[in-house]
């Protein structure tokens, strides 16, 4: 990308440390939204530089986008080690801003692993700290969360409850509800069986200027109208999707997205009786977990396993 090689020529010519640590965020946020790998890469420099001057803000910072990177790669006991640790520092420094940020990782961290009662709990936390400080945005991402933790336990009106409050949050920030809001909008619609509404919502969201180069958010999208097309059985559709989807994960290196659409596709596989497609694609999900075994995407695989013995 242009951005990433103008921002490293910077690099070759700044020493100064706060400048340095400028571009590095920089980068590391175009690696976020592009490959975590190389982004952690970054953020240990940063952490090197941050340690070094005393920046405590940046210090912070560091080791939060570790962490958020850690869970990206499902090294979730690591992710969880970095986000405590940032925590610890952005309450002794106090600095409540970071603090709410850093419980909302947690929370999502938390979420991910379907603790669906502790993420509540962080998610609660990060929200009461972004109304005392005034900080709209943050509290409209942890009301949007504990929407979708109520959504996936099921909760669907509570669940629309949260997601309209956090969508006025946003209004009042940034004159319009943010992609998130509309897209978890259109994952209830899916969840109900409106497929036509879900569809609607996500290819609104995908065609957002913001959402171009963004792989790690453009992949869950094409998976979702993956699945609103797969329950509608227009196949060809749905594996497009997901094979769309799939190319970015992969160049994001996200792991955890990478196992959902190899599980995905292996179920509309079953679906159409090309069992041994689907088999093989299972076969891939149980390689990526070698490393880490997470036990809820572990289970996934194996659930997708029994459809196959149906």
């Amino acid at each position: 990308m242009d951005d990433i090689e103008a921002i490293r020529q910077e690099l070759t010519a700044v020493e100064e440390p706060e400048q340095r640590l400028e571009l590095l965020f920089k980068l590391s946020a175009i690696y976020w939204r592009t490959d975590q790998k190389k982004m952690l890469d970054v953020l240990k420099e940063a952490l090197e530089i941050a340690r070094d001057t005393d920046n405590k803000p940046m210090l912070v910072q560091a080791i939060w986008h570790m962490g958020s990177c850690y869970r990206a790669l499902l090294k979730e006991e690591l992710a969880y080690e970095y986000f405590m640790e940032a925590l610890a520092l952005a309450l002794d420094f106090g600095l409540k801003e970071k603090q709410s940020r850093i419980l909302n990782s947690l929370g999502v961290l938390h979420q991910n692993t379907s603790k669906f009662s502790q993420a509540i709990d962080y998610f609660e936390r990060a929200r009461a700290i972004a109304a005392e400080i005034g900080m709209q945005d943050i509290e409209a991402l942890a009301v949007n969360n504990i929407g979708v933790c109520l959504h996936n336990l099921g909760q669907y009106s509570d669940a629309l409850r949260y997601y309209l409050e956090s969508g006025k949050l946003y209004e009042k920030v940034n004159g319009r509800p943010t992609a998130h809001v509309i897209k978890v909008m259109g994952s209830l619609a899916l969840e109900i069986g409106d497929t036509e509404s879900a569809i609607k919502n996500f290819l609104h969201v995908l065609r957002l200027p913001e959402m171009q180069e963004n792989y790690r958010e453009r992949a869950p999208l094409l998976t979702d109208i993956g699945s609103a097309y797969l329950s509608r059985q227009e196949y060809d559709l749905a594996l497009k999707n997901f094979e769309q989807a799939l190319v970015l994960t992969e160049l994001a290196g996200d792991r955890y997205q990478t196992i959902i659409l190899y599980c995905m596709m292996a179920n509309l596989f079953f679906e159409t009786g090309e069992f041994q497609k689907a088999w093989d694609l299972l076969q891939k999900a149980e390689l990526e977990l070698e490393e880490s075994h997470p036990a809820y995407l572990e289970s996934m695989i194996y659930l997708f396993k029994g459809v196959g013995f149906k």
